[in-house]
């Protein structure tokens, strides 16, 4: 087998053993951290996303009261608190994500209706449009839920120190030819990032 043959031969088996890894840990990562009450449950904002077949479920338990976790929650967007997650790896696609540390109140006002933006207006030269985000679609301050179409955020109060954040991404039903695609790359992403971001708002709102 010649060099180059050799090179292809391993770069397969490498392609081959990360995809198998991938649909082995699919299952954990689509529901790191829930239970079968979280992945059961109905949430507001469930109804706007139909009941697509990639929905996700991830929870983290929180030693900190709801009330002080939910404003973390108000400040979602990039052009406001930011995602609380690996944003040095996010500005490298040019996002320009600045994490908030601290509660700022000119971001507390969120309501059905508004927009939440993923990405800057003029992002890679505007080509993908100027609105790419989420729509909210829901903000239930009582039950701490924040609905933003796809990703619905549900604080749930375990005693008055203790809580657990609920995270739910509808994802939908790909187009087959991209479907092995998304598997492969958007979803494992996706859990890093999110994962990162529950474990961000914890760190916040513990201190």
């Amino acid at each position: 087998m010649t060099f180059l043959g050799k090179v292809a031969h391993a770069a397969a088996l490498v392609a081959l053993a990360y995809a198998s890894a991938v649909v082995a840990l699919r299952p954990w990562q689509r529901h790191w951290g829930s239970t079968n009450a979280d992945r059961e449950a109905q949430l507001p904002g469930d109804s706007f996303a139909g009941a697509p077949d990639r929905k996700g479920d991830r929870a983290i338990a929180i030693a900190a009261p709801a009330e002080r976790v939910w404003p973390w929650l108000l400040q979602l967007g990039e052009d406001r608190g930011g995602f609380y997650s690996y944003a040095g790896l996010e500005n490298v696609f040019g996002l320009h994500i600045v994490n908030a540390d601290a509660i700022h109140p000119e971001w507390q006002s969120l309501a059905a209706g508004d927009f939440v933006r993923a990405v800057p207006p003029d992002w890679l030269g505007g080509v993908l449009g100027e609105r790419i985000g989420w729509e909210v679609d829901a903000v239930d301050a009582s039950r701490h839920v924040l609905s933003l179409r796809y990703w619905i955020f549900r604080v749930e109060a375990i005693d008055d120190r203790s809580s657990r954040l609920h995270v739910r991404t509808h994802a939908g039903d790909a187009p087959l030819p991209v479907a092995p695609l998304l598997l492969l790359t958007f979803e494992p992403a996706h859990f890093i990032m999110e994962r990162a971001m529950l474990l961000g708002i914890k760190q916040r709102a513990e201190r």
